[in-house]
């Protein structure tokens, strides 16, 4: 509980991917997501005393806020805390952590851009003529 990390945590019986995301965030910062787009996946093995390590998969996903009120503690974590997006997260303690904050900035800046353009579009016009 001494790092900086993005939530994350192992797909339970019956649960894909998706409910996991949704899940793993509410129990560890009270916060009511919905998922917007998935991002990637990680691959890491993790470190684990005296016991075999097996490939655990980690996937990404860009969220939005829905509601809840953000934890302060629980027996997962001792701190959460919302982050203006424009500013840096290098006080992720993951370099993987930081790239996917990175990939997920990059989302919103393209999403942003899609839509400014499409604000900037004439309306498309129809013309009918009939005899």
């Amino acid at each position: 509980m001494n790092d900086w990390s993005l939530p994350k945590g192992h797909v339970e019986r019956d649960e894909d991917i998706q409910k996991t995301a949704i899940r793993e965030v509410k129990e560890e910062t009270g916060v009511n997501a919905d998922l917007v787009k998935y991002i990637s996946r990680y691959s890491y093995l993790p470190s684990r005393k005296g016991k075999q390590q097996r490939l655990a998969d980690v996937h990404w996903f860009l969220m939005k806020y829905k509601g809840g009120t953000l934890r302060k503690k629980n027996r997962e974590i001792s701190e959460a805390r919302w982050i203006d997006i424009k500013k840096r997260f290098d006080f992720l303690d993951y370099t993987e952590d930081r790239a996917i904050v990175t990939q997920a900035k990059r989302m919103i800046r393209n999403n942003e851009r899609a839509k400014q353009a499409q604000s900037r579009k004439p309306a498309k016009r129809s013309a009918y003529a009939s005899r």
